[in-house]
């Protein structure tokens, strides 16, 4: 989604709801991949009108829906987040939300800063609880997500380290997301696949960040954008338009509905 479908203001390509569903009419299902949780990316398709005609994969692949309900969901265990949480409050200079199945988590109220504004942008259900502690036991945990204005060279090399029990992303320039070990977009991506039927020589990846890079490794046509991170680049077949330049809707034009 953000880099890769919505262009740098985070504005939807006003013919994206007319391209799923011309692209449902002839068999193939589009779905929104994003590290966002599944009620801030639904709301974005809600607002043209074409959420019922697709699938979402959520929270960097710890959720998948169709039409509100739950096809796929991995969550972290209750005693692994309790243990992230301790550490992850020790750390200096990082914030950190718990995405929910029902909700989103944060340790304190909203302000005008920085993290503020990037929570209220991925979270569009996000609650505060002042200890964190508590809300994990109210709500099954797909996600924990890091901020840090650095977060590639602050706080990412240090949680790769948990890499080998935990599954841990760079999604984005602020934004480290953990999660289950089983979860990626590249898995949730496969498990849409199985669902439908079909290979993965018949799904078409996009995208721009290291937490696509699973999904661009199992999509048998995969395309990253020209904004993308080298690395995803070098792991893509295509190279596609940025997402200022509307690079997956023109491919897709292009390439699928052949205009």
């Amino acid at each position: 989604m953000d880099g890769t479908l919505l262009d740098s203001g985070h504005n939807m390509p006003g013919d994206m709801a007319d391209i799923i569903r011309r692209m449902k009419a002839r068999g193939i299902r589009f779905a929104a991949a994003s590290g966002r949780q599944y009620q801030s990316v639904k709301k974005l398709f809600d607002d043209i009108g074409a959420s019922e005609d697709m699938f979402f994969i959520a929270e960097n692949g710890g959720i998948v829906c169709e039409r509100d309900s739950i096809l796929h969901c991995e969550t972290i265990p209750e005693e692994d987040v309790h243990m992230l949480i301790d550490m992850l409050e020790d750390m200096p200079d990082v914030r950190i939300i718990l995405s929910g199945v029902d909700s989103a988590y944060i340790a304190s109220e909203l302000t005008d800063s920085d993290f503020g504004r990037n929570a209220a942008l991925y979270c569009e259900s996000l609650a505060f609880s002042a200890d964190l502690h508590k809300a994990a036991k109210t709500d099954r945990i797909t996600k924990i997500a890091v901020f840090d204005p650095d977060a590639e060279h602050g706080c990412y090399p240090v949680l790769k380290q948990l890499d080998g029990k935990f599954n841990v992303v760079l999604s984005g320039t602020k934004w480290v997301d953990i999660v289950s070990k089983s979860a990626d977009k590249g898995s949730a991506l496969r498990f849409i696949a199985e669902h439908m039927g079909i290979t993965s020589a018949e799904v078409m990846a996009f995208g721009d960040y290291l937490n696509d890079l699973s999904m661009i490794e199992y999509a048998g046509e995969s395309c990253a954008m020209e904004n993308a991170h080298p690395l995803l680049k070098q792991a893509a077949k295509h190279i596609v338009p940025s997402n200022d330049d509307r690079g997956v809707t023109e491919t897709i034009k292009k390439r699928i509905l052949a205009e």
